[in-house]
């Protein structure tokens, strides 16, 4: 068995619908802490706000892959500049949403 057929079994598991509402939520995520004040989060961050908005544990693999997608899709954009993690204080390249999406969920 190959990575992708593993990462196809596991798409398939999660389904479709499910991905993208993850995706949707995570954006949400990063959108609601800029609107806060926040500049950009790490993968860390988001999954810890995720767990707390939506009382529901989610695993950094998939937070992980959902950004990706974001990224992918210029939701979201990685910085190429690195700082601690607020959570981890590991160096990360952190996201946010570009002013571009963001103005059209205002």
């Amino acid at each position: 068995m190959t990575v992708l057929d593993t990462s196809a079994q596991a798409l398939a598991a999660l389904g479709y619908r499910k991905m993208a509402k993850q995706q949707q939520e995570i954006f949400d995520v990063v959108l609601a802490a800029q609107r806060n004040g926040a500049r950009d989060m790490s993968l860390t961050e988001i999954r810890d706000t995720y767990e707390r908005i939506n009382g529901k544990r989610i695993d950094l693999n998939r937070v992980s892959a959902r950004v990706s997608n974001l990224v992918a899709a210029s939701r979201l954009v990685r910085r190429e500049d690195t700082r601690p993690c607020s959570v981890s204080e590991r160096p990360i390249h952190p996201v946010y949403v570009p002013e571009s999406q963001a103005r059209l969920f205002a």
